[in-house]
């Protein structure tokens, strides 16, 4: 089994365009991306922030292409309880998550969390590509990013899940 991360998919968010650049029909790039890199005997964990709106259709849509376990940390954009994300195709679904995966304690969450007894935090929330608009409007949580601290964002990654055992060996 594989483990695959990804964050701040937004679907049917219009202000990605101007904000983020993402293309035109981002979505459906996403969920082809989605499609081809995870199996059906993998892990797919989402950093929250899953749409904007039509929730329960970008839901439907997004089970079709994530054929595999599908792990959700709430973001500030998700406006369900864990139950209502049970009930529309997750495994899981609540705010933080911590795990140990190759000898680390990772917790998994959409914001950054303030230091603790984790080796990485990886979150998704900072998807702009502008850094200094990020600390203008939310400086209270660009003080929380410390070393220990890994951001998945989908400009970053070209629309894909990211290996979560890849990610660590970067990191060392």
């Amino acid at each position: 089994m594989n483990v695959y991360l990804i964050a701040d998919l937004h679907f049917e968010h219009e202000d990605m365009y101007t904000e983020c650049g993402r293309p035109k029909g981002y979505e459906q790039k996403i969920l082809k991306t989605i499609g081809n890199t995870v199996h059906s005997k993998d892990l797919l964990i989402n950093l929250g922030d899953f749409c904007w709106k039509h929730d329960a259709h970008w839901h439907e849509q997004y089970m079709h292409y994530a054929r595999c376990k599908n792990w959700l940390t709430i973001g500030n954009h998700d406006h369900h309880n864990a139950a209502w994300y049970i009930e529309h195709g997750w495994d899981w679904a609540g705010e933080l998550c911590l795990i140990e995966y190759l000898g680390a304690r990772i917790l998994l969450s959409h914001l950054p969390q303030p230091d603790g007894d984790y080796d990485w935090n990886i979150h998704g929330h900072f998807h702009a590509t502008d850094v200094k608009t990020q600390m203008e409007h939310e400086p209270e949580i660009v003080a929380r990013l410390t070393p220990k601290h890994i951001l998945i964002a989908m400009e970053h990654t070209n629309y894909q899940p990211v290996s979560l055992k890849k990610l660590l060996e970067k990191k060392g």
